[in-house]
């Protein structure tokens, strides 16, 4: 107890520092009164009683000091007396305290802003009780890799596999919503009930669906968002057990999710190009036997048991499907299935570009910070003869190596308290930005963990500021200081001096090489991509999406539909329209295996062709060329089909594939005669390579979503307001969506690229610039200590050319040194660009050489403003000052 009781007394003591000294004064005047009152009664004089009470006393200040140090925390009033002097010299150059304070301020706020994203996206835990537990399933070709599962898999795994605890399935779509205001057109996914007890779910109204509503004619019930009841219901808490209509059938609200249930973007648990977003309407699955989407078209979710592993789990599903191989034969259930963790699955995509993001503002992040070290070495090696003096009165080189530091944490701590400020404003406007299909937004804030991590990097920031030039401490005496301080240099020192400012200087410009060189393979890869050949055309095409979905349409879709395509081809500056079961960019459609007539090829190696179901004007509308043959009419009712020229050359190579026939799915479909052969298309990314593409008479097959490819000469604003008005006349309660022109939708399919591009191109210049600076800064303060010796140079005779060419040889040759080891650093990790890249290598020689050039060039510049300075030194000044 005495012991925390003298630790309470000495912290206290630091907050009561003035009332104690005050206290303490007083103690010491009455101390040295009473002395000399003894010494007068004794018979002495007033003036030399009170000079024998001193002497008795013994030094004043230094029982005072010893007097603080027993009473408080002496480290704590050292560090106090550090800071405040650190301060008042900052303050003697504010403009040096400034440019330091927002260079790192910016820095730091950059980094933390990025940290924030990739640390909730990548690395934070999802939203759900026990989220390691949770699992996508996948199928698995040799041919083709990661593929949906198929409704049969499913049964057979969740009645077989142990290592499971539940196991849902989800198929995501769009759902008209009417019956309450405008109509709107909501995204939904059906799903298995039991999804909602693998995620750990509990609703805040109502109740969640129930196993004996997964039945075709059960299933008329749904779960609605917080967002959608909100939005749409006003939250009315007297929603559950209303009836809404979804696709003109009524159905039973039965519960409403809660408000911090944050289900992805249903696209992201597949791995092939789907258009799914994150549903606001549930309902129950309820598959029946006849329906068309049965097949490779489903997500699957699973919750490990507890105690099982990823990897049992695995074993376990790999031998379910090889017992079910050798008792069943080759199949849909037989086909091999993968588990990957549901976090790993839904970030897969964005993980290495958001790693390269933060490795871009973590290298701008270093270069800021050399930068300030550069500026404090500068400032130290001015203030010589001050430390000198210092040292001569009595101040250790420790201490004066501490006060140096502090310096360098005093900047690196308001730097950072405004970095975090500025963090707050970044990471709001980084998710502003954000492309949508970027993961986890909605989650992305600062918190607890990311000041952490601010006062992480401030703390490193600080010893990176401090420590150097504390270290570098000039070594001088305080008679070499009065020489410098009259003008004359200390060689030794300058060269030491010179030589630490040019090794930072060589980092800034490694670092920087590096962050220019991965800009440019990003910028490349990305014009890259918008130049690739599509195979179709984005000008002049205004693109929906409608669905005639629910009994009113049943028996009047097509006639409506045509009757629709009809009143929009007369519209003013149209000249085409397509209809298509799928737009382009847009998702995969449906998939199936061809097989052509009269060959006989095991069911597992047959391609796998994209399905999709037009009508002859889609190709006119986006101007897919037809290179052989002809297409398909309006009134067709043979079984025929137009195919891509891939698919044409993998089923009849080196053979004229018009007229040839094939088949689709099981081996008894009836074959289909290929009438023309079109140009390939990228059909689902632009990324990949054209697939092989199969194109239906959309009029054998009509279906409920569509969607419509307008190609106009007119203005696209235009006509888009009249296809709304043409739709608003077939039905009021139709909502036409996704209306907008081909650009957007390219411009929207490499949306997440482009953010990642444009961000790692902006901190490449900003590091660009910071290198400028830092170059500029050292070559001025080379120049202002070689003054005497350029004006020598001059008055023997040496041309201004010269001079400037002798200061940008040695600016070269730091900087040829920087981009060396930067160029090596960036093919060393050529690798880890890969799967961001675009046709480009990570190792292309005409972007190193490009980057590296302007990086020589900026320094180049910065430096040329001091080189010129120095040619235009008048020997005689300079040599007087000598």
């Amino acid at each position: 107890m005495r012991f925390v009781h003298v630790v309470l007394s000495r912290i206290l003591a630091v907050f009561n520092r003035h009332r104690l000294d005050s206290a303490l004064d007083e103690e010491v005047r009455a101390h040295l009164e009473l002395l000399t009152q003894d010494y007068e009664r004794a018979g002495m004089p007033s003036d030399q009683a009170r000079l024998a009470a001193r002497r008795a006393f013994g030094g004043v200040e230094q029982m005072k000091e010893r007097h603080r140090d027993r009473r408080g925390l002496p480290w704590l009033d050292v560090l106090r007396q550090d800071v405040s002097y650190a301060c008042r010299q900052l303050r003697r150059k504010p403009g040096l305290a400034f440019t330091a304070i927002l260079t790192l301020g910016l820095s730091i706020g950059a980094t933390v802003a990025v940290f924030t994203v990739v640390d909730d996206v990548l690395f934070r835990p999802l939203t759900y009780p026990d989220a390691g537990r949770l699992v996508v399933a996948h199928s698995r070709l040799a041919q083709f890799g990661r593929i949906p599962v198929s409704d049969g898999q499913f049964r057979v795994w969740r009645a077989s596999l142990k290592s499971f605890d539940g196991m849902a399935l989800l198929w995501a779509y769009a759902a008209n919503l009417s019956g309450t205001g405008e109509p709107e057109r909501v995204a939904a996914a059906r799903v298995s009930p039991d999804l909602f007890r693998i995620l750990g779910v509990r609703p805040q109204l109502g109740r969640l669906l129930r196993d004996e509503e997964d039945q075709p004619g059960r299933d008329r019930v749904v779960l609605l968002s917080d967002q959608l009841w909100r939005r749409r219901f006003n939250a009315d808490r007297q929603i559950v057990g209303r009836t809404i209509a979804v696709n003109g059938e009524a159905h039973e609200v039965v519960g409403v999710l809660p408000r911090d249930f944050r289900f992805p973007r249903v696209a992201r648990l597949y791995s092939i190009p789907v258009d799914a977003d994150r549903p606001d309407l549930w309902k129950p699955f309820a598959l029946a036997e006849n329906d068309p989407f049965r097949g490779l078209n489903f997500a699957a979710i699973g919750r490990l048991a507890s105690g099982v592993t990823i990897q049992q789990a695995q074993a376990e599903l790999d031998a379910l499907q090889l017992a079910l191989l050798q008792s069943q034969g080759p199949g849909n259930a037989t086909i091999p299935g993968e588990l990957l963790p549901l976090q790993d699955q839904i970030t897969g995509t964005s993980r290495r570009g958001l790693e390269v993001l933060l490795a871009a503002v973590g290298a701008v992040l270093l270069i800021a910070c050399l930068n300030v070290t550069n500026l404090i070495l500068a400032r130290s090696a001015a203030r010589r003869r001050e430390l000198a003096v210092r040292s001569a009165v009595g101040a250790t080189r420790g201490r004066l190596a501490r006060q140096l530091f502090t310096e360098g944490v005093v900047l690196s701590a308001v730097g950072g308290v405004l970095g975090v400020g500025l963090a707050a404003l970044a990471v709001r406007l980084l998710v502003l930005s954000a492309p949508v299909d970027m993961p986890r937004l909605d989650e992305v804030g600062i918190d607890v963990g990311v000041v952490q991590f601010a006062a992480l990097i401030t703390t490193a920031a600080a010893a990176v500021v401090g420590l150097l030039p504390a270290w570098r401490l000039p070594r001088m005496s305080l008679q070499q200081a009065l020489k410098y301080g009259s003008g004359q240099t200390h060689s030794a020192q300058g060269r030491h001096a010179g030589l630490t400012q040019a090794t930072l200087v060589t980092g800034q410009v490694s670092a920087t090489a590096v962050s220019a060189i991965v800009a440019g393979l990003l910028l490349q890869s990305f014009i890259g991509l918008l130049r690739v050949d599509k195979g179709f055309q984005t000008e002049n095409v205004v693109t929906a999406n409608l669905d005639l979905a629910g009994p009113g349409y049943l028996g009047r879709r097509v006639p409506l539909q045509r009757s629709m395509i009809e009143r929009l081809r007369a519209l003013p500056g149209v000249t085409a329209v397509g209809l298509a079961s799928e737009q382009l960019l847009a998702g995969t459609g449906m998939n199936l295996r061809v097989l052509a007539e009269g060959t006989s090829v095991p069911s597992l190696e047959r391609p796998l062709a994209n399905f999709r179901t037009v009508n002859p004007d889609f190709f006119a509308a986006l101007g897919i060329p037809i290179q052989r043959g002809q297409v398909f009419t309006d009134t067709d009712v043979r079984p025929v089909a137009v195919v891509s020229a891939s698919t044409a050359a993998r089923l009849w190579p080196g053979q004229e594939a018009v007229g040839k026939r094939f088949r689709r799915g099981p081996d008894n479909s009836p074959p289909i005669e290929v009438v023309g052969v079109a140009g390939d298309v990228r059909a689902s990314r632009l990324e990949q390579p054209a697939g092989f593409m199969v194109y239906l008479p959309y009029w054998q097959a009509p279906v409920s979503q569509v969607s419509l490819s307008v190609k106009v000469t007119a203005d696209a604003a235009t006509v888009a307001s009249a296809m709304r008005e043409v739709i608003r006349a077939f039905d009021a309660r139709l909502p036409l969506a996704g209306l907008r022109t081909m650009n957007d939708v390219v411009a929207e399919s490499v949306s997440e690229r482009r953010f990642l591009m444009s961000l790692v191109v902006l901190f490449a210049v900003a590091a660009v610039l910071l290198t400028a600076v830092g170059v500029y800064g050292v070559v001025s303060q080379r120049v202002a200590r070689r003054v005497p010796e350029i004006g020598l140079r001059l008055a023997l005779g040496a041309r201004r050319g010269a001079v400037v060419h002798m200061v940008l040889r040695e600016v070269w040759s730091v900087v040829t040194i920087g981009l060396g080891i930067g160029v090596l650093i960036a093919l060393a990790g050529g690798s880890a660009l890969r799967a961001v890249l675009f046709d480009v290598r990570p190792y292309d020689a005409g972007t190193i050489a490009a980057a590296c050039l302007t990086l020589l060039v900026a320094a180049t510049l910065a430096a040329g403003v001091p080189a010129r300075r120095a040619a235009r030194v008048d020997p005689m000044v300079s040599l007087r000052s000598e």
